[in-house]
């Protein structure tokens, strides 16, 4: 007997965020690749930006996941390793320079573990010196593979500040004299004593490297470091700022470093990385590549996923006419769904899911027109709420501002939009004084437009 057509009990369509996507296995089997994650991939593009939710985490996992996963290490900053960077500072240094080279300490310490661990596979009867010497190092610097990342901050930032990394084995040792002056590589600042000590720790990578063939071995990965969840440290300081910047620096040094053995590719929420402002930011333009998601590269995440989920194919007309109702409100069903998100993996989740939740509860086999309409009720007022946190690092005063809206009508006209403002503009200098430029009506309606809750009406059209 041919058993019903009930498909929605069944259908899952993932998790909100990419680690839990991941580790249930969805987005390992449905990873979408795109434009992007080949760039990162290929090493044509270094720095993902992309708005909180299209999908920087999922390619990130699948990098470190991927097929050079033993080559690869991931860095996620939580808030004590956020701390530790925070109150790095070395005298004769910018805030930006000294940043950048507490996290070149880290990359260094990575892919010197890499390179001790690596040079098993090296053709050769003995591990060469270079390898030796950089084992030497971890073990009398007391950097074991498993040290949590604050704490390796927290020696490292210790020991450059005060010039007492053990650099012996690696040729070059800081301190005093017989006579007890201080040698050439103690004097200087503290920023100048640091570098010296960087500089020698990344030659003894390099040559260790180059002495295994890293650097010059033809279809070899080179290892990659993953800087992900930098929000998790982002408080919008100006030590925030420098923290920020400081590992844009540090990550671009990877390539001079060690050249084509190493590189880094870093994860950055756009409203993070526009909210910076330093004099080397034009030097990251042909590094930058941003996460923007086509209307069809989102039907086909939609149905990859249901697919998965069903275990056997799920064709468009499928998907678009028996799982889901053909229409809503008189627009085709997935244009419906794209078209009130914000165009990202998660937006698309969420409604796909509230939709599916709507029907199941109800005993239905297939979605509904009624199920969508009333998932949109929710998902709206999800939306309503998610750019005030997603943009609170360069607009904190959205909140407010929405709420003019209320009982307003979709479209609004300049002047009606002012007059509401204007009862508000007192309080929120009050309350937002670092921001009075962008207080004024004009300003919050260009910050409406720019994060995408307004658009502009032009002729016939909306902009």
């Amino acid at each position: 007997m041919e058993q019903p057509y009930r498909p929605v009990h069944d259908l899952f369509f993932g998790r909100d965020d990419a680690e839990s996507d991941f580790a249930d296995g969805l987005l390992r089997r449905g990873f979408q690749t795109t434009y992007v994650s080949r760039a990162a991939m290929e090493g044509r593009e270094s720095l993902v930006i992309g708005r909180k939710g299209s999908g920087k985490s999922a390619i990130c996992a699948h990098l470190a996941d991927g097929g050079y996963a033993d080559s690869t290490t991931l860095i996620t900053p939580d808030d004590a390793a956020g701390d530790a960077i925070r109150r790095f500072e070395l005298q004769g240094l910018t805030a930006d320079t000294a940043k950048s080279l507490i996290w070149r300490y880290v990359f260094a310490i990575h892919a010197a573990q890499y390179v001790s661990e690596h040079a098993h596979t090296h053709k050769g009867l003995r591990v060469p010196a270079s390898v030796r010497a950089l084992r030497d190092f971890l073990r009398a610097n007391d950097e074991g593979h498993d040290g949590r990342l604050a704490e390796r901050l927290s020696r490292g930032t210790r020991r450059l500040q005060s010039a007492s990394l053990s650099l012996k084995m690696l040729g070059f040792e800081a301190g005093l004299n017989v006579g007890g002056e201080p040698d050439a590589a103690a004097a200087g600042s503290e920023g100048a004593r640091a570098m010296r000590q960087l500089d020698t720790l990344e030659a003894g990578v390099r040559a260790a490297f180059e002495d295994l063939g890293c650097a010059t071995a033809v279809g070899e990965p080179p290892f990659l470091s993953l800087v992900d969840q930098l929000e998790q440290v982002w408080q919008g300081y100006t030590d925030s700022h420098a923290l920020v910047t400081g590992l844009l620096l540090g990550a671009q040094h990877v390539v001079t470093a060690y050249r084509h053995a190493a590189r880094c590719v870093l994860f950055v929420r756009a409203d993070i990385y526009d909210s910076l402002n330093f004099a080397d930011g034009d030097k990251f333009r042909s590094d930058e590549v941003r996460i923007s998601w086509h209307p069809e590269a989102l039907h086909d995440l939609a149905r990859t996923r249901a697919a998965l989920s069903l275990r056997r194919p799920v064709s468009a007309e499928e998907m678009w006419r028996l799982i889901f109702p053909p229409s809503v409100a008189g627009e085709p069903v997935r244009d419906y769904l794209v078209q009130r998100s914000l165009s990202r993996p998660r937006d698309i989740i969420q409604f796909l899911t509230l939709s599916r939740d709507a029907a199941d509860r109800l005993g239905y086999a297939t979605i509904h027109e009624a199920d969508v309409l009333e998932a949109t009720e929710q998902f709206s007022r999800w939306k309503l709420d998610d750019p005030a946190k997603e943009y609170n690092v360069g607009f904190p005063f959205l909140r407010p501002v929405f709420a003019r809206f209320e009982n307003a009508g979709f479209e609004v006209t300049r002047t009606a939009f002012t007059a509401p403002f204007d009862e508000i503009r007192d309080a929120l200098h009050d309350r937002y004084s670092d921001y009075t430029e962008q207080l004024t009506a004009q300003g919050a309606i260009e910050a409406l437009y720019g994060i995408g809750f307004l658009g502009v009406s032009r002729g016939d059209g909306i902009v």
